[in-house]
């Protein structure tokens, strides 16, 4: 099998502030760690950090944490480490609006799949659009996103596809809090879709949806037929 090495680029460690600086170390610590007790003893200080941040309403801080992953494979463990804080129980006076952004705890049912297929991800191919953020399918046709859509792609059958997206604002001044959002997306098969938020300006609430980058997906045959 030919590997071929991943296109996108990430930031260098040097450019991270303190606070991501220090979140990514424990990602990378988890990830390294030797025994799985190690592992949940670093996602617990993850978990406590981004706690802070989500009870200060930081989304800067929260963007940045993930903006500025220095891998792949930290950006998605991060990713998935906050979506699991998001969607935790919060005191109903604290008027964070996090209940909107909580996942689905009731997953889809077993699929089977053919030769052919399409895929989305929330995830951010071009990192320097500005006012761009990452998203979260959080449905696909009414139906809850199986725990691949925090970051990895879903495989979803080609044809018309509606989504059910959320996202975080690029600014903890931004009015309306976090907001869900439906889109239908065209799917062509063996193409794998990056579906991104695209808001106004910084200090806005208000986002579209974006097609942030489209590819082909390896090892998938447009022209095959499922048997």
């Amino acid at each position: 099998m030919i590997e071929l090495p991943d296109p996108r680029t990430y930031p260098d460690r040097a450019h991270a502030t303190p606070v991501a600086a220090r979140v990514h170390a424990l990602a990378l610590a988890s990830l390294a760690a030797p025994a799985q007790g190690e592992a949940d003893a670093c996602d617990r200080q993850i978990d406590a950090e981004l706690a802070r941040l989500v009870a200060a309403v930081d989304s800067d801080a929260l963007a940045e944490v993930l903006e500025l992953a220095p891998s792949a494979a930290i950006y998605r463990h991060l990713w998935r480490a906050l979506v699991r804080r998001l969607a935790k129980p919060v005191d109903a006076d604290a008027g964070l609006g996090i209940a909107l952004f909580a996942l689905p705890v009731v997953l889809s049912g077993c699929q089977t799949w053919g030769p052919t297929w399409s895929e989305v991800t929330g995830n951010r191919y071009h990192r320097t659009e500005l006012n761009r953020m990452p998203t979260v399918i959080e449905q696909v046709d009414g139906r809850s996103s199986s725990p691949a859509g925090l970051g990895e792609p879903n495989r979803v059958e080609p044809g018309k596809r509606v989504l059910t997206l959320s996202t975080i604002p690029p600014s903890r001044a931004s009015a309306g809090g976090w907001r869900i959002k439906e889109y239908v997306l065209d799917a062509e098969p063996c193409k794998r879709y990056y579906v991104n938020a695209q808001f106004d300006e910084r200090l806005s609430s208000d986002w579209t949806v974006v097609i942030d980058q489209v590819e082909r997906i390896a090892g998938c045959d447009p022209a095959a037929k499922a048997k």
